[in-house]
């Protein structure tokens, strides 16, 4: 049987949660590792930059299925989320219709430069990223 008889909780009003705490460390960690930049220089699908980069909208998807989601509407909840936003030192994020806008713009050739693995250091090396790139051919 439980029994908690002596807890106590404290609440301050500078006290924000987030159920997907870690999102602040995966940012950083992209950060940290050169994938932003990475993905800045080498997915060129974008004209213009403003307001957002390409690495803003692969970032943005792939932190909403780390958080649970499971479409590009989920990227709503993210977007309208402050204590999220701030995790990730934003302003905002591309919001699902921009989102999916920027997936369309893939034709072909661009999402299949995407999916082969990279033979630089940290991105795709060791004999499992060889074996699948030898079953892709």
């Amino acid at each position: 049987m439980y029994r908690a008889r002596n807890i106590q909780y404290e609440h301050s009003d500078r006290v924000r949660g987030l159920a997907a705490g870690g999102i602040g460390a995966m940012h950083q960690l992209a950060q940290h590792t050169g994938l932003v930049e990475a993905l800045d220089r080498h997915v060129a699908v974008l004209k213009v930059h403003l307001p957002y980069h390409e690495s803003d909208h692969v970032l943005g998807i792939a932190y909403n299925v780390l958080c649970g989601g499971t479409c590009l509407q989920d990227i709503e909840q993210c977007w309208q989320d402050e204590v999220y936003l701030d995790a990730l030192g934003a302003q905002r994020i591309p919001d699902p219709t921009t989102a999916g806008d920027f997936c369309r713009r893939f034709d072909e050739a661009p999402s299949t430069r995407c999916r082969r693995p990279s033979t630089r250091r940290g991105c795709g090396s060791g004999a499992r990223s060889r074996r699948r790139s030898s079953t892709r051919r």
